[in-house]
């Protein structure tokens, strides 16, 4: 069916992966890397929280942006808040996520296009990305059908459910893995 096969399940690939995508989104220097990273799993796999955890813990909420999981929404005045960001975060998205593929500013922050930014009420203005990244979740594995779009992201499936009684909150989560931040950091940079 001419499909490539980008979804290993080999767990170091995972882990190299994910370890590439933050060493590149914590450093500026690397302003011409540009891919996505599309975390997919069933529900209480730890998608949302694996995610919030590198905008939060790793990069700092300042670095980041979010936006809505459908891309008709992300065109009003939050775009402005996408200048100067390290990454752009993309939670829960259901309903066609093929579509964000097919985006004009998903193509412009994973090529070197140009992204229209407006504040409410004012003139839209043109805006490049240097370093930005993109991360994004939904809950099945999609078909990748061109290379466009293969060569462009950074699959990472989440295969484990979490029973309730075995998740701990997110707030939890964050505040032991704050001591571990530059640890972390510096595994990522040397897996790169």
């Amino acid at each position: 069916d001419g499909k490539r096969c980008i979804f290993p399940n080999d767990p170091r690939m995972c882990e190299l992966r994910l370890a590439f995508f933050v060493a590149v989104c914590a450093n500026a220097s690397f302003k011409n890397i540009r891919q996505a990273l599309y975390v997919f799993g069933d529900g209480e796999c730890g998608k949302t929280t694996l995610l919030e955890a590198i905008r939060i813990v790793i990069l700092g909420e300042e670095a980041c942006a979010t936006l809505g999981g459908s891309p008709k929404d992300w065109y009003d005045s939050k775009t402005f808040g996408l200048k100067n960001k390290a990454l752009v975060v993309v939670q829960e998205v259901d309903e066609h996520p093929e579509e964000i593929f097919n985006d004009s500013m998903f193509k412009a922050i994973t090529g070197s296009g140009v992204i229209q930014l407006r504040k409410l009420y004012s003139m839209s203005n043109d805006y490049k990305p240097e370093h930005l990244m993109f991360a994004m979740s939904v809950n099945s594995k999609m078909a990748i059908k061109d290379d466009f779009v293969a060569s462009r992201i950074l699959p990472l499936g989440m295969t484990k459910n979490y029973l309730f009684s075995e998740q701990r909150h997110p707030t939890e989560i964050f505040e032991s893995l704050r001591p571990e931040r530059e640890l972390f950091l510096q595994w990522c940079f040397d897996m790169k």
